[in-house]
């Protein structure tokens, strides 16, 4: 299943209840969404879930997910994306065209493979930019700008 809500520009926010298990391909295509939390209950998302979201400044991935492609392509006010430790891999092409993204925030313990598995793939975003939109300017992005590390949790 997939594209249950696309092109709902009307749907600004969204309460994913726990029986909520996977996303759909396309589900949230080109939906108004502004800020979207994955709860640690979804177990899947489907490729493009939340492409073309042209309203959306900021997305939450608490569970333990592979990330797939075009997850949030064309999200063009994308600012902060967050990653809970779960987060298993992230496709080449999740966040391209994101051209308003500002900040990473990752868990202290993945920084290192944060660093060395998606970075790359933030800065391809421009590459990507450049091709979709030629003659428009870009900042490059500048890793340590980007990112923001969350202390892991002190156990009591």
């Amino acid at each position: 299943q997939g594209a249950q809500f696309e092109a709902c520009t009307g749907m600004t926010s969204i309460v994913f209840p726990k029986s909520v298990q996977t996303i759909g391909r396309r589900a949230f295509d080109g939906t108004g969404l502004i800020e979207v939390i994955i709860p640690t209950s979804v177990k899947k998302v489907d490729d493009m879930a939340f492409i073309d979201c042209h309203s959306l400044k900021s997305i939450s991935i608490m569970g333990s997910l592979k990330i797939p492609s075009g997850f949030c392509e064309d999200c063009e006010s994308l600012e902060t994306v967050t990653f809970g430790s779960g987060v298993k891999a992230i496709a080449d092409s999740a966040f391209n065209l994101c051209k308003s993204l500002k900040r990473i925030n990752i868990p202290e313990e993945k920084k290192d493979v944060f660093q060395q598995n998606f970075l790359w793939k933030v800065n391809r975003i421009k590459t990507d930019y450049d091709w979709a939109h030629p003659g428009r300017d870009w900042e490059p992005v500048e890793l340590e700008k980007l990112l923001k590390v969350i202390p892991a949790e002190k156990k009591k």
